[in-house]
Formats: structure tokens, C-alpha cells, sequence
């Protein structure tokens, strides 16, 4: 028989602040010292398990046997499944109204943040649901998204139980399988092979400066073509993040070389030499290049105003530390002072950021015809 009791529990924290015991499940006997308890009522009460050991043991039993009280149980393990996303799986007991209980598991990234696939949430939800609808499975779950959290690509599906002496292992066993597979399945069509070539950044500017620091980010298309790199764009808004991702046309390219010059030209705003080293060419491409730095550069005054932004303002458009770090990683096995982009960069273990750039070989590389 499933015993379910909410026991106060007393800790020192809480004697001292003199605060009342906290209140956690008890199944079976068991504590789960991580549980939450909410109630509307003593005879409508949601409660979330998180201990593998009292999850288990909830588990074992039927839907039939899930006290009337309880309306809402959780289980929210923290485990990570396919393709790095933790599952949450909800238990709606709706026994006392149409003696039908309700299975929901909701899919989310463990960080949404740190998120560097070479795809986004919404482009691997989109596609989960093209799958679910391919195999038909539209009439056995619901999928959706969460209503709050729409942005952030956080999803679940939703299957009715009407068989309430089945046990709830086995059912979320058969739902954990599926959606697995779907998911494994989603991330293998939205990681094409191409994906392997492509560079994937996320950026997250000030709102004030987000609409320049994004045209600043178009031209890099051309910035790559006019220094030998054809390569294709895409800039995409997720979960507040500005993703941008670059796709060389030619596979063998290097993706250092793509990075080192998407480091190079996010650092023009800030090199205290550009605008010097600039006026003196009249070729139309280190012209363009300017035009947009003196754009961004005017954007960045006008915000002052809203915001207190000095020189870190231009920092925005810099790789954010995390994914700054990770290109070092990248390029750490190389000699110090090997060169990346050949003439134009070369990496400096002890100094700057890591890098210098040569301006007047950089705007020699970028010699372009009015007419191209």
C-alpha cells in the first residue's frame, strides 16, 4: 500500500531563525529531504519528489493507489537524458472527477544560457513536432509548449491514462523511450552534415544597441568574402540571445580561420588604431567597414543617454567570455605566435586578448572592385 504523509522537518537553520519546521514527503517511510509540498487545501495538495530513492519507491505502485488529496505529484530527478535535456515528469490525478489520471513530461535544456549546440531549442522543438506528427503519435500525446515559457523552447507532452491499475514506472517508461527517440531523432535532422562547418555564436547586447550591434554582425558576411572566405549568415533572436551563425560554403575551410576573423572584426570598434589606419585607404571595402564601425560607434553615444555605457559599451560586441574562452582552448595547442589568417593574425600567448591583428595587411587583404 502507498503511504504518503507530508512530516514536518526540523533543522538547525530553522531553530535558529526561529522559522516553522519545513515540510517534506514521506513515501513509505522514506523522506525525501528535497521534496516541496503546495496546497491549496488538505484535500488538494501538490507535491514534487526529487530523491532517486523515493521516486523509485513512488513509482513501483499504480495510478489507482495515489491518495484522493493528492491532486499533483512531480518528479524532478535532475537526470539528463538524449541530447543533453532533462525530462520532469508530472502525475495529474483527476481520480475523483472522471477516475482518469493524466502523465506529463515536460523537456528542458539543463542550462539555457550556456546553451552552444550547432542548433537552437526552437529549431529541435520544431522539428520534435514535425516528428510526432510523422509517426502519428498527434492521437496518443498532446505536445506543446509550456505557455510561460514559450521563448525559451521549453516543451512537453501530455498523455491521458485511463487504465489506473497500470503501474506508473511502466508508463513513463514508455513515454521516456519515445520521446527519446524523437528527440535523438530531431537532433540528427537538425545537425545536418554541414554542421559540422559552422560556427555558432550567441550574443546578449544591451536592448539599446541590440538593432546596431545586429547590422554591425550582417556586414561580416561581406567582411569574410572581401578577406577570401565566402561564407552565409543567419542571425536569430532566442530566449532574450542574439544567435548568429556562419556557414562556410566551401567545407574544407577552416573554421579557425572563420573564427579568428569573426574575433577580428568584432575587435575593430575597440582598436584604438582603426580609424587612423582607415582614412588613409580609399579601397571601397576598408571605406564600408568603416561606415559601419562609425555607425555602431553612433549608436553607442546616442544610448549614453539611457544608459551608463563608456568604452566597455563597444565590449558588447566582443565573444562573451564563455565562448571567447573556448576559442583560446581551440587555438592553445598552436605554437605562440603562429600565424591563423597568414600576415593578418597571429596568436600571442601572453599578451592582449590573445592576439594581434595587423591593420595595414588586413586592409590590404580587403582590396575590392567598385564594380564586385
Amino acid at each position: 500500500m502507498l503511504d504518503i504523509k507530508i512530516v514536518p522537518e526540523s533543522t538547525q537553520e530553522n531553530f535558529d531563525k526561529g522559522l516553522r519546521p519545513k515540510k517534506s514527503v514521506q513515501i513509505n517511510g522514506i523522506i525525501d529531504p528535497r521534496s516541496i509540498v503546495r496546497s491549496a487545501s488538505k484535500n488538494d495538495m501538490q507535491i514534487t519528489l526529487r530523491s532517486d530513492d523515493v521516486i523509485k519507491q513512488f513509482t513501483q505502485y499504480r495510478f489507482a493507489e495515489i491518495p484522493d488529496h493528492i491532486s499533483e505529484v512531480t518528479l524532478d530527478s535532475g537526470e539528463e537524458y538524449a541530447g543533453g535535456m532533462m525530462m520532469k515528469v508530472t502525475i495529474l490525478s483527476n481520480k475523483v472527477i472522471d477516475h482518469k489520471a493524466e502523465l506529463e513530461i515536460s523537456m528542458l535544456p539543463r542550462n539555457r544560457d550556456t546553451w552552444k549546440r550547432r542548433y537552437s531549442l526552437i529549431e529541435l522543438f520544431d522539428k520534435s513536432k514535425e516528428l510526432f506528427k510523422h509517426y502519428g503519435l498527434e492521437e496518443e500525446y498532446e505536445l506543446f509548449n509550456h505557455p510561460q515559457l514559450i521563448n525559451n523552447a521549453n516543451f512537453r507532452i501530455l498523455k491521458k491514462i485511463d487504465d489506473l491499475q497500470s503501474k506508473i514506472d511502466s508508463q513513463i517508461e514508455v513515454i521516456l523511450v519515445k520521446l527519446q527517440q524523437i528527440i535523438l531523432e530531431a537532433i540528427e535532422l537538425v545537425n545536418p552534415e554541414h554542421s559540422d562547418n559552422i560556427v555558432l555564436e550567441s550574443f546578449d547586447f544591451p536592448v539599446e544597441i541590440k538593432t546596431a550591434c545586429k547590422q554591425y554582425l550582417i556586414y561580416f558576411a561581406q567582411f569574410l568574402s572581401d578577406i577570401g572566405i565566402d561564407a552565409d549568415t543567419e542571425i536569430k533572436e532566442e530566449a532574450n540571445k542574439t544567435l548568429f551563425k556562419v556557414i562556410p560554403r566551401d567545407r574544407g575551410e577552416s573554421l579557425d580561420r572563420v573564427k579568428e576573423a569573426l574575433n577580428i572584426y568584432l575587435s575593430v570598434p575597440t582598436n584604438p588604431n582603426f580609424e587612423k589606419e582607415a582614412s588613409s585607404q580609399l579601397d571601397v571595402s576598408t571605406m564600408q567597414l568603416a561606415a559601419n564601425v562609425m555607425h555602431l560607434k553612433s549608436q553607442v553615444m546616442m544610448a549614453q543617454s539611457t544608459i551608463q555605457m563608456k568604452d566597455a559599451t563597444i565590449e558588447a560586441l566582443q565573444l562573451s567570455n564563455y565562448t571567447y574562452r573556448q576559442m583560446l582552448d581551440d587555438v592553445d595547442k598552436k605554437q605562440a605566435g603562429e600565424d591563423v589568417i597568414p600576415g593578418i593574425v597571429k596568436i600571442k600567448r601572453y599578451e592582449g586578448k590573445g592576439f594581434s591583428v595587423d591593420l595595414a595587411e588586413l586592409f590590404r587583404r580587403m582590396k575590392r572592385k567598385l564594380g564586385k
